[in-house]
Order: structure tokens, then C-alpha cells, then sequence
């Protein structure tokens, strides 16, 4: 699947024209024919966190995506609804997030490699 990969909200042009509203989507220099389908939904969450309050990142993140939030709510709202387009299952969706945790934090991909073998092993 093809992902953006820097999708956030300063990638985005929110157009209001009549009270109609259209977006756009810039800065396509990261694109990938071939991408994990979380990478996009999660650095758009997660990046944009950060834009909703001063806090520390970890702050932010056990704000909105561990503890009960609206932010927490609709973003597993947005991975149901990508679950019943059939794009990716919640579940593979879930076992992949991780993934993009590693990617971010530019670990080697043997070692990446090793903790996806392990987490699958689990399962």
C-alpha cells in the first residue's frame, strides 16, 4: 500500500470554499509504492499529538492513546472504518504498529527484523 510517510497536520491544506470543505495533501517527497498501511494513520495521530499540548511526548502519547480520550476514540474509530473497507484487518493493523515504532526510531533493520520475528512468535 502506498503511504505518504511524513502525513501530518502540516501536510495538509484545509480549503473552505462556500462552506464546502476540501483537503490537500503536500510535501509527497517521502512517498512509497510499497509501505506498511500503518505507517500514514499512525504518524498523523502521533505527530499531531504533540500539537494539541506542550507537554512532554510521552506525556502526550499516555494522554491520548492509553488513557480514555477523544483523541484515543477516534483514532480507533479511523482504524475500524479502514477495517470495514477492507484495507487492513484491526488486527494485523495491531500487530504491525509496533513496526512503525521501530521505523521512527531508525533502529537497523536486523534488529527490527528480530523483534517483529519475536512478536509474531507470541501470537
Amino acid at each position: 500500500i502506498g503511504q505518504h510517510n511524513d502525513f501530518n497536520a502540516h501536510n495538509l491544506i484545509i480549503n473552505n470554499l462556500k462552506s464546502k470543505f476540501s483537503f490537500s495533501i503536500i510535501d509527497w517527497e517521502d512517498y512509497e509504492n510499497y509501505c506498511l498501511p500503518v505507517i500514514d494513520l499512525n504518524h498523523y495521530f502521533i505527530s499531531n499529538s504533540g500539537l494539541l499540548s506542550k507537554k512532554s511526548k510521552m506525556a502526550n502519547y499516555n494522554n491520548y492513546f492509553i488513557n480514555d480520550s477523544y483523541y484515543k476514540s477516534l483514532y480507533l474509530e479511523v482504524i475500524q472504518q479502514l477495517s470495514d473497507l477492507g484495507f487492513i484487518s484491526k488486527q494485523a493493523f495491531k500487530y504491525l504498529t509496533p513496526y512503525y515504532f521501530l521505523i521512527m526510531l531508525d533502529i537497523k533493520s536486523s534488529c527490527a527484523q528480530h523483534f517483529l520475528e519475536l512478536l509474531f512468535q507470541s501470537y
